[in-house]
């Protein structure tokens, strides 16, 4: 699957990005200098004082705004958007698994979609 400049900014993974996109909200102004794991140790020290559920919404609200502002949609267009990205997301997540070997396909519904089960 090829994916778009759009899903390759939403397929990432979360953990130094939302560690990131905190920073960038707090508007802490403190530079931090060093290699990718000394960042990624430091972003899994922090103390958030928010929950994992208001951290996925507010990274959910900042991807709508995101498709709003840089590409002038309404905020039904962006949703409508984002869920289909969030889709194709999920969509490459199984090929990889199923790649992997962690996935195999067990089967098909009555629309002709793959089963999956896991790989013992």
């Amino acid at each position: 699957m090829v994916r778009t400049n759009l899903s390759k900014r939403f397929c990432v993974g979360s953990s130094p990005i939302s560690c990131t996109k905190y920073y960038m909200n707090k508007e802490i102004t403190t530079v931090f200098t060093g290699t990718v794991d000394a960042f990624l140790e430091h972003c899994s020290t922090l103390s958030f004082d928010i929950s994992e559920e208001e951290l996925k919404n507010r990274e959910y609200e900042n991807n709508i705004s995101y498709l709003i502002k840089e590409h002038s949609m309404t905020r039904e267009e962006a949703i409508a958007v984002y869920k289909q990205l969030s889709l194709e997301c999920l969509d490459e997540t199984i090929e990889e698994l199923v790649d992997d070997g962690v996935l195999k396909i067990i089967g098909y519904d009555d629309n002709g979609e793959p089963l999956y089960g896991a790989v013992n």
